[in-house]
């Protein structure tokens, strides 16, 4: 995220009535004192392609952030593949580049 570079491992991958989800860490729906580091995709996408209007959520040293425009690219049977986007901070108004690169 940014200029920063960080591994995220034991993620989960999942296909699901038309949608593709990975997910690292524990997703938190409501506000709390200190979130879990977590990350989450989800895209409606079933096979090998690119796909726009993907969602990004995302925890990092208790900071929130989200996208609703990131571009996902699967490949290799959905194994593996690419998310590129902007996420902005739920918190301020600060933006940053991500790039995920991620094979499951």
């Amino acid at each position: 995220m940014g200029s920063q570079t960080f591994t995220l491992k034991n993620g989960q991958c999942k296909k699901a009535a038309g949608n593709f989800y990975l997910s690292f860490g524990d997703v938190v729906t409501q506000q709390v004192k200190k979130a879990p580091d977590s990350f989450l995709v989800i895209a409606t996408a079933s096979k090998d392609g690119t796909y726009s209007g993907t969602t990004v959520m995302a925890t990092r040293s208790t900071h929130g952030w989200l996208a609703d425009s990131a571009k996902l690219t699967l490949t290799h049977g959905t194994r593996a593949g690419t998310v590129t986007g902007t996420l902005g901070s739920t918190q301020t108004n600060a933006k940053v580049a991500l790039h995920l690169t991620f094979t499951c």
